[in-house]
């Protein structure tokens, strides 16, 4: 990814938002997880078409509580990107699930769903 125009800016922004909301992090890290988002907000236009994506995607951290659990639980998550990736993993556990959007992204992909 070449440093294009705007880059620069947008990185230091999104450098000082993680300063300022997740200051543990350092600011070494920064770059590396601006590009991540960047690849993440790319993947986003695919992985509504692509409903393996999660085959081929990296899902790290623990998640044996919502695989390995029966019982209803809330999951909350903060994440860059996309949620139709958490939706579509959640679908492959053959877990039943409702996800809370705004008001605005209901009615803006409610017509994806067909309803």
């Amino acid at each position: 990814m070449d440093k294009q125009e705007g880059y620069c800016v947008k990185m230091g922004l999104f450098s000082a938002n993680l300063t300022n909301f997740l200051p543990s992090i350092p600011e070494s890290a920064h770059e590396g997880i601006y590009r991540k988002l960047i690849r993440n907000q790319t993947l986003q236009n695919f992985d509504r078409e692509i409903l393996q994506l999660t085959d081929v995607s990296d899902i790290q951290g623990t998640h044996q509580m919502i695989s390995q659990s029966d019982e209803p639980f809330i999951f909350c998550t903060f994440h860059f990107g996309s949620y139709w990736l958490l939706i579509n993993w959640l679908g492959r556990q053959n877990k039943d699930f409702s996800v809370l959007v705004r008001q605005e992204l209901y009615e803006k992909q409610a017509a994806l769903f067909g309803q």
